[in-house]
């Protein structure tokens, strides 16, 4: 018997990470929820007080403040420059017609197009879940060839449509309801913590149908995320 038969390796291979580590990863880390709330609240604070102009400017200075956190520190770069896009465009919006519900206009035509888009994905048989898993975590064979699996990913794009669809309606009818302060709430409330419900079921079910219990690509993320805050 050798050593190293008998001695542990001193860095052994990395524990795979947990579903909630690779939920929160996919999504940015907790700071991302924290981040994708801070302008669309910033807005609502200074619309109730000051009306659209000085919230107008909140939610510049919030979209800044966040993209300039995450530049100095290195993290998240491309969700915080997509993010700061979207707040531009919002803020465009609003700023042209001069209402304040307007500034959630932009999010609630994307809810809408999103959903249509998913919904055409499975009327071609081409459900989109099924891509993006096969993406992180590629699938022996061609899925699509597999009723079960197309059914399958069929009903997780299904579920993903429908949350867009729930979005756009209950948005769309604040909307129309002239309800600033309720368009913030149910943004918020609907937007990361539904996103990381969905994220969980797409795993979960999605694992069990094709016999994968991991996604490599996040996994390995990951793990590099761990090893960075273990150095530091």
């Amino acid at each position: 018997m050798t050593t190293e038969d008998t001695v542990p390796a001193a860095n052994g291979p990395a524990e795979d990470p947990t579903i909630r580590d690779m939920v929160l990863e996919s999504l940015g880390g907790w700071r991302g929820f924290a981040d994708a709330a801070l302008p669309s609240l910033a807005f609502i604070i200074a619309n109730a007080i000051g009306g659209l102009n000085p919230a107008i400017w909140a939610g510049v200075a919030a979209g800044v403040l966040v993209f300039g956190i995450r530049l100095v520190t290195r993290k998240g770069l491309q969700q915080a420059f997509s993010g700061l896009i979207g707040l531009a465009i919002c803020i465009f919006i609003a700023k042209q017609t001069g209402e304040a519900k307007d500034f959630f206009l932009f999010g609630i035509i994307r809810s809408g197009v999103v959903a249509l888009a998913l919904l055409v994905t499975i009327a071609l048989r081409r459900p989109l879940a099924g891509y993006v898993w096969n993406f992180f975590s590629p699938i022996d064979g061609s899925w699509r060839q597999n009723n079960y699996l197309v059914r399958i990913f069929g009903w997780l794009t299904a579920a993903w449509a429908g949350a867009f669809v729930l979005r756009f309606i209950i948005e769309g009818w604040l909307y129309l309801s002239d309800s600033t302060s309720g368009l913030g709430a149910v943004r918020i409330a609907m937007g990361y913590p539904l996103t990381a419900v969905l994220v969980v079921m797409t795993y979960l079910i999605a694992s069990k149908a094709t016999g994968q219990k991991g996604l490599p690509k996040l996994s390995a993320l990951a793990n590099r995320s761990a090893a960075g805050r273990k150095e530091r």
